[in-house]
């Protein structure tokens, strides 16, 4: 797979601090962003990198931030920018916390160049804020102060799962669908993995796969809505038929959390605004890489 266009990920965040910290233990005055001697080094914006190749934007109610991966050649570096309104910008390097994927979420530990401790958490859901839904819910740290966030991914190469939660509620029509039609029943009806979704002018296509018995779509026509059950059509995606782009990375389960390496991958736990279970994405670990991983798992 091509490591580059699977890097070109990002996030948009909205949240708030906590106030129970002054901004100058974030921003220390002994901080200088560049033109100045500090006791670490000191890095430009990461906005002007030439070599970037993917990362995360950050947006919250008191800050913003980027996550940015730099490609130096023989690895893939990552860089941390922080910025609160009146003050210099904090910056630091982060590295993927190991396992890629730990208990579920998706976390990054660091340092600033001026010696605070960065830590970023994520968890896929729908995380609602402004009017719009994310994807992720998300927890920065940078040295005593806490962000709560939502996060959203973005960039050249948006994977598929990021709608998932938009098309949620056509892939639970086409699991009832699938619990009394034959055709799909018989393919595997406990095993089945969501590979894709997309639109089809109205429609929803929800792409499937089963263990050893191919693949199917379901197209539930017109969506979704109210609480109308939908029409729903089955068809057979022959063998021969390419992969649609981004199809498999990841795949997705309802209601359930494997452990990581089953069927060889790491999992990714999707939860509720409540913290209740909704599924798992899960990103291939022996196909694609640890480094793939990583960044998402994205095409």
């Amino acid at each position: 797979m091509k490591r580059l266009g699977l890097i070109g990920l990002g996030l948009v965040v909205a949240g708030c601090a906590s106030d129970d910290v002054m901004e100058p233990e974030l921003i220390p005055t002994s901080f200088i962003e560049s033109g100045a001697s500090t006791s670490a080094p000191v890095r430009r914006s990461t906005s002007s990198r030439s070599s970037i190749v993917g990362g995360y934007e950050l947006i919250g109610e008191n800050f913003t931030a980027d996550i940015t991966y730099e490609d130096e050649g023989d690895k893939l570096a990552v860089y941390y920018e922080h910025r609160v309104p009146g003050a210099r910008p904090l910056l630091g390097d982060l590295e993927m916390h190991r396992p890629w994927i730990s208990e579920g979420k998706r976390t990054f530990d660091g340092e600033s160049y001026s010696g605070l401790d960065l830590k970023v958490e994520m968890e896929a859901g729908p995380c609602r804020t402004g009017g719009q839904t994310f994807s992720h819910f998300a927890n920065v740290q940078a040295g005593r102060l806490r962000y709560q966030a939502c996060a959203k991914e973005t960039g050249p190469s948006e994977s598929w799962s990021e709608e998932i939660f938009t098309y949620l509620p056509a892939i639970e029509a086409c699991q009832r669908a699938a619990a009394v039609r034959s055709i799909a029943y018989l393919r595997g009806a406990g095993e089945r993995q969501v590979t894709h979704v997309r639109r089809d002018g109205a429609d929803v296509v929800v792409r499937f796969a089963y263990p050893d018995a191919g693949r199917m779509d379901c197209v539930v026509q017109d969506g979704v809505r109210d609480s109308q059950e939908p029409f729903i059509e089955w068809t057979v995606v022959l063998d021969g038929e390419p992969a649609l782009d981004g199809e498999g990375t990841p795949v997705f389960v309802l209601g359930e959390m494997p452990q990581n390496g089953t069927a060889c991958y790491q999992w990714e736990r999707v939860r509720d605004e409540t913290g209740a279970l909704i599924g798992a994405l899960g990103h291939d670990a022996c196909g694609s890489g640890t480094q793939e991983i990583a960044l998402g798992g994205s095409r």
